[in-house]
């Protein structure tokens, strides 16, 4: 794996268009992308989002998605 694979929080938060709190707030309750912490420092890889990505599709509004 390269470190170009890996994303800090403000840049995943500006790929997702949303803001950090968000995505630090998913992070603590378990519902984003998984992450990987060294020390007190969070990146993402990119394959890992992707992934994530992958498992919100829904095919309609009363779509649950997969079973946990």
């Amino acid at each position: 794996m390269s470190l170009k694979e890996l994303s800090t929080v403000e840049e995943l938060a500006n790929r997702l268009r949303m803001s950090t709190s968000a995505l630090n707030k998913w992070r603590l309750l378990g519902i984003g992308p998984k992450y990987i912490k060294t020390g007190r420092l969070v990146r993402y890889r990119s394959s890992d989002v992707t992934q994530w990505m992958d498992e919100q599709a829904r095919a309609s509004t009363s779509d649950q998605g997969r079973a946990a």
